[in-house]
């Protein structure tokens, strides 16, 4: 897919340039312009892909798909847990191993990034791992994300607060607010004398899309994934404007 030039670059720039100055709200926000455009290619019909070639950054590529099965919607939800995964922790998924065989082989099995040191409220922790299930007919479509994260943003919104401040009913109802504040606490015990977010890359970690042809994948289970989890790429308009925030969150990893 064919994306238009960033002006502040690509989400990992974007990242470690902005990482430390954003709050939980901005993360929010963010992955809900990502969200909007899943809802809109969540339209799309279906179509029988039968190119067995896997192009892709490794950490983003659904396990069903590694295992030859073909890309789906389902597969674009998976997409999206591992980006809100790099968006929350500000972190690159699996930036400290390997991207070979054995990576392709732990994700087909249940490998998943994760963050020891930084804190994620698990209200969002619980959205990204729907996101990831090995299942791709458990993972959540593009609407129910869509309706999960506007709860979360309005909970965490102070407008919402000012609008009513006599309703009796708790402004911060699903418990994001308090998740937040407690996951920022935490997170002040941990590397508080950088101003940019610090992490070390393996030298055998690539974020640039490539042919991956791992072996012996295939053997394992395969899902009977229905034909309407299918989508037809060529039914979208090329020529479609794109927000260019949108962009800077979109554009994975192609510095």
């Amino acid at each position: 897919m064919v994306m238009d030039y960033a002006s502040r670059g690509s989400l990992r720039n974007f990242l470690n340039e902005s990482f430390k100055d954003m709050s939980w709200k901005d993360k929010i926000l963010y992955i809900s312009w990502i969200i909007d455009g899943l809802c809109e290619i969540d339209d799309g019909k279906s179509v029988n892909n039968e190119d067995k070639k896997i192009f892709g950054v490794l950490p983003y590529i659904a396990p069903e798909v590694l295992k030859g099965q073909k890309y789906t919607k389902a597969a674009d939800i998976y997409a999206f847990g591992i980006i809100a995964y790099e968006i929350f922790t500000g972190l690159p998924p699996y930036c400290d191993i390997p991207h070979d065989q054995s990576l392709a082989s732990g994700i087909c099995k249940g490998l998943r990034p994760q963050s020891k040191d930084y804190h994620v409220p698990q209200l969002l922790l619980d959205l990204i791992e729907q996101c990831w299930n090995t299942d791709p007919l458990k993972r959540p479509s593009a609407k129910q994300l869509k309706d999960m994260n506007s709860r979360f943003f309005s909970d965490i919104s102070v407008d919402r607060r000012e609008k009513d401040p006599f309703s009796k009913q708790d402004p911060d109802e699903s418990g994001i607010s308090k998740q937040c504040a407690q996951a920022n606490k935490l997170n002040k015990k941990v590397d508080q004398n950088n101003s940019k977010i610090s992490y070390k890359t393996h030298p055998q970690a690539v974020y640039t899309s490539r042919l991956l042809n791992f072996k012996n994948l295939s053997d394992s289970h395969k899902f009977d994934i229905p034909e309407s989890l299918y989508f037809d790429l060529d039914s979208f308009d090329e020529e479609e404007d794109h927000d260019d925030k949108l962009n800077i969150l979109c554009n994975q990893q192609n510095d």
